[in-house]
């Protein structure tokens, strides 16, 4: 699945990567989706956290080994803030509301990205435990900070112990501004006393850490990120990819048992992407294995796909180079996208299907060229918006109070175009 930030439906990709279409996991996905899945090796299920600016809760997502979704929490948050990513452990799903929220002021101002620092949201990390109601969620206040991406969580007794890449103080997603450090830290609650206890791992600026699939929600003692330079606006675009700019040369293996770190260099110039490792066997034990990354190479201007020997990671040269014709994003590996055997996702049905719908939480359903059925009952209805019916696709729009569209040649819902009479 190639995943979106903020709802929209995910789409479904072949195993060549052609684009098949959105996936609405058969009909059984209430609203849209999200960036980050995290998957239970124990039952073979992934799990989501949607959230989206209309909303008055985050809505946990859970598929099943059919397909189709299993079970879903609404979970009440004020102020819409944006959950990037969260963490799971076989006893909960950790929720991070942090003080950035969606900023309609922003919106007006035309800023891409329209989350912004939001002071008077209090910092907090949530406890949902697995198989439990909105109502059996625990809420602990952290010092205010932002955190784009975890990179392990697991039980340790009756505690919860969160590994992750803080952002300390105001971080500002609007403008990709703060005041930083940018930090691997530990974060270990602890439902006895109420408290988060907060410990830094490295104070490297990092980012975009991943540690071995396998050990998802597990203990784990390795973990690799992406050394980070300047990240600003600048060196974002509104599609969400990182310029060179924002990354440096060197990829980090940390040995969180032994309090280590290993740095491989890539060379000046050279600009280091988001690392995956892949396990030199299924049941190889953790760090057996290799770390993949693209690598931009200067000299050719275009990128590398680079594989180091977990066990050997600073070694030069490098296990294996397969050079690219072009420039890749160096973060294709995981940004925005999840992998599942092909038997698990339905294949999507077709147009006409009412599995298509998706009712905008700001719009009331209406009835387009190609569609039939009625809509799920997820959403509120906002009439004094265009009632286009195709949220996520065409918020740009009425986010913005216009009544045209502007966006029939290509819209994301279910490929069909708008009426007329709503396009420029």
């Amino acid at each position: 699945l190639a995943t979106v930030e903020a709802g929209p439906l995910p789409y479904q990709l072949s195993g060549e990567l052609d684009t098949i279409g959105p996936c609405d996991f058969s009909g059984t996905l209430p609203g849209g989706f999200a960036t980050h899945t995290k998957l239970d090796h124990a039952t073979g299920e992934p799990h989501a956290i949607a959230y989206y600016w209309a909303w008055d809760h985050v809505q946990h997502i859970i598929v099943g080994t059919d397909g189709t979704v299993s079970r879903t929490t609404d979970i009440p948050v004020a102020d819409g803030p944006m959950m990037h990513d969260f963490a799971l452990t076989p006893g909960y799903v950790v929720l991070l509301d942090l003080p950035v929220t969606f900023s309609l002021d922003a919106v007006s101002a035309g800023l891409k990205l329209p989350y912004t620092w939001n002071p008077a949201h209090q910092a907090r990390v949530g406890l949902l435990p697995r198989g439990g109601t909105a109502a059996a969620v625990r809420w602990f206040e952290v010092d205010p900070c932002w955190v784009f991406h975890t990179l392990n969580a697991y039980d340790d007794g009756g505690r919860v112990v969160v590994d992750l890449i803080r952002y300390a103080g105001a971080y500002d997603v609007s403008t990709l501004t703060g005041r930083g450090p940018l930090t691997l830290d530990r974060w270990i609650i602890d439902p006895a006393t109420g408290k988060v206890t907060q410990h830094r791992l490295d104070d490297r600026p990092q980012e975009f850490p991943r540690t071995d699939e396998r050990v998802t929600g597990q203990p784990h003692r390795y973990g690799y990120s992406a050394v980070i330079a300047a990240v600003g606006h600048a060196t974002i675009s509104p599609s969400g990819d990182f310029a060179d700019e924002a990354f440096s040369n060197a990829l980090l293996k940390h040995d969180l048992t032994a309090d280590a770190v290993q740095a491989h260099e890539f060379g000046k110039d050279a600009t280091a992407g988001e690392a995956v490792f892949a396990p030199a066997t299924p049941d190889a034990s953790e760090d057996d294995g290799y770390v993949m990354a693209y690598i931009h190479n200067p000299d050719r201007g275009a990128a590398d796909l680079v594989i180091l020997a977990a066990q050997d990671f600073t070694a030069d040269p490098v296990t294996a180079r397969l050079t690219c014709p072009r420039r890749s994003a160096r973060r294709a590996a995981r940004w925005g996208s999840a992998w599942s055997p092909p038997t698990r996702i339905p294949r999507p049905t077709s147009r006409s299907s009412s599995a298509l719908w998706v009712r905008c939480p700001r719009c009331s359903p209406s009835t387009l060229p190609g569609m039939s059925g009625a809509a799920p009952s997820t959403g509120a209805r906002t009439p004094s918006r265009p009632r286009c019916g195709r949220w996520p696709s065409c918020r740009p729009c009425w986010m913005s109070g216009s009544s045209r569209c502007g966006r029939t040649a290509r819209m994301r819902g279910c490929g069909s175009p708008l009426p007329a009479r709503n396009s420029n």
